[in-house]
């Protein structure tokens, strides 16, 4: 399902032509679990690439709604001010192990079309407006558990209030940590060196 999916929002597929697979794979997921299904995937509508900025939301989403006519979807965007955005990604470039400049980086991304508000009329265009939902990622500042609720709330959850989160999981190896300057200034000099992806897992 995933995968399928993953082609269209990088136009290798095109959309609309599901493949049995992914129609198999989704019905499936569905029927595993009766009722509401949350699919979470940072890289189901986007790839890490600076220049594949939801170039191709509308079909991806339009392609997920063919899969099953009748099932009921709705979208949840998180989005963030975009020097914090490309900061985000940049960083990552450097926690997988790649060897970029920055002034190399924001070079590729000058073209790009950085606008939210185009991706948000996309989705809307395939998903219909009722069906989605978009928040501020800045809005997690105001606490994790209230971060939290909020998405549960989204997700009709009835009882969002009864869920908290335990101050451990922000310190657990769970944790979705960053690179400080320090880290960024070792990982930027040694990833030219390292020659393997089982070095650059160790390394990070």
């Amino acid at each position: 399902f995933a995968q399928d999916v993953i082609e269209v929002a990088h136009g290798t597929r095109e959309p609309g032509v599901v493949s049995p697979a992914a129609r198999k794979s989704l019905r499936a997921l569905l029927a595993r679990w009766p009722g509401d299904v949350l699919v979470a995937n940072e890289d189901l509508l986007c790839r890490l690439n600076v220049q594949d900025f939801y170039q191709n939301i509308g079909a991806a989403v339009r392609h997920i709604r063919a899969m099953e006519p009748e099932a009921e979807a709705r979208f949840i965007l998180y989005i963030r001010r975009q020097p914090d955005y490309l900061e985000s990604v940049y960083m990552q470039f450097v926690q997988v192990g790649r060897a970029l400049k920055f002034p190399r980086f924001m070079k590729r991304a000058a073209s790009v079309d950085f606008s939210w508000l185009r991706i948000v009329e996309d989705l809307a265009d395939a998903a219909g407006r009722e069906n989605i939902a978009v928040r501020p990622f800045e809005t997690i500042r105001d606490g994790d558990t209230a971060f939290l609720q909020d998405f549960l709330r989204l997700c009709g959850v009835s009882d969002p209030e009864a869920f908290s989160v335990v101050p451990e999981a922000g310190r657990g190896r769970a944790a979705n940590r960053s690179y400080g300057d320090l880290g960024m200034r070792l990982a930027r000099r040694a990833n030219p060196l390292l020659e393997t992806k089982k070095e650059r897992r160790a390394f990070r």
